[in-house]
């Protein structure tokens, strides 16, 4: 009996000294920069952080650079994919139906994980249109501009420039007696829409 308690005791201070040597964590040696570990699949994803002054860059769209430099007809072209996942048929009023429109991707004017603006363009033999389109992640489309505009008769004219973020549209219009030309100011809000500056 004595000897059962005896191996019974010792059995029971050893596992106690070998519990409290274990209770305290382990110290982690810092993470270097740059090599944070892989986030696993299923963890949430980064919050994304609010859209503040949003950055454009300053870019003229005119005659001289869109077709004279041949911007517009040599950039891609879109497939009918893209014309659906963009809905360019929402962009363009004229609609997407005349098998003679080529519709390019000409650039992205911004890029953000909350959303993008890409200048899609219309090419045509006697008319060309070219917008700001904006989308979110998932490309729903949120808003668009037209940002140039000509055409074979010559009557209608539409050429924009971004300076200092915003986006000034001059349009000139030669169609009634005497030219008319009017020009417009817009910012762009946090939501990637189109404000007009009154």
């Amino acid at each position: 009996m004595n000897r059962f308690f005896s191996i019974s005791l010792l059995v029971c201070i050893s596992l106690i000294i070998f519990c409290g040597c274990n209770t305290g964590t382990a110290v982690k040696a810092p993470e270097k920069p740059g090599n944070k570990p892989d986030r696993s699949v299923g963890q949430p994803p980064d919050s994304i952080p609010p859209l503040i002054n949003i950055p454009l860059i300053d870019a003229d769209f005119n005659s001289a650079k869109l077709i004279t430099n041949n911007q517009l007809s040599t950039s891609p072209i879109c497939s009918p994919i893209e014309i659906k996942s963009l809905s360019i048929n929402k962009i363009d009023s004229a609609g997407t139906e005349n098998k003679d429109f080529k519709y390019h991707l000409i650039d992205t004017v911004f890029n953000s994980r909350a959303g993008f603006i890409l200048l899609i363009g219309r090419e045509w033999p006697s008319e060309n249109i070219v917008w700001l389109a904006s989308y979110d992640i998932s490309q729903k489309l949120i808003d668009k501009q037209e940002v140039y505009y000509d055409n074979a008769e010559g009557f209608l004219a539409i050429e924009s420039r971004i300076s200092n973020k915003e986006l000034s549209i001059t349009t000139t219009n030669e169609f009634d007696e005497g030219s008319k030309t009017i020009k417009t100011r817009f910012t762009l809000s946090n939501e990637l829409k189109w404000t007009k500056i009154k």
